[in-house]
């Protein structure tokens, strides 16, 4: 199956929204010396159907499933996501978490700034989910 996105960079975000609070999470990313992955879809699968099928979503699923783990691998234990993306492909990111992958804290969009809003974890057993 094809990949349908590009995974460029080394915190985890779907980019767009505010440019001011993409340039404020960024710099604060920076400012930790944490890296930043942007993930961005293929040209040829920019715009409202860039999931237009269950078949590419399941190839955006095993691209972040498998980039998930490979964050694991790496000994990283949380990370960040600002999402801008449509639904199916939000709904898509969330099935590729895992028991073994990273602490998630996602953000959302609100004055012209990103603020937490959920975080999802693993206690051993299950995912939890909080509001932040």
């Amino acid at each position: 199956m094809k990949s349908c996105c590009r995974i460029t960079g080394s915190l985890l975000e779907f980019k767009c929204g505010s440019l001011d609070a993409y340039k404020t999470s960024k710099n604060k990313a920076v400012e930790l010396g944490h890296p930043v992955i942007n993930i961005t879809a293929k040209p040829e699968y920019m715009g409202n159907g860039a999931i237009r099928n269950p078949e590419r979503g399941l190839s955006f699923m095993q691209d972040i499933h498998a980039l998930f783990h490979s964050l694991t691998d790496k000994g990283i234990t949380k990370i960040h996501v600002l999402p801008c993306a449509s639904n199916a492909a939000c709904i898509w990111f969330g099935q590729a978490f895992d028991l073994h992958h990273p602490e998630m804290v996602i953000y959302d969009y609100l004055n012209n700034s990103m603020v937490p809003r959920l975080q999802i974890r693993n206690n051993g057993s299950k995912n939890e989910i909080a509001v932040i």
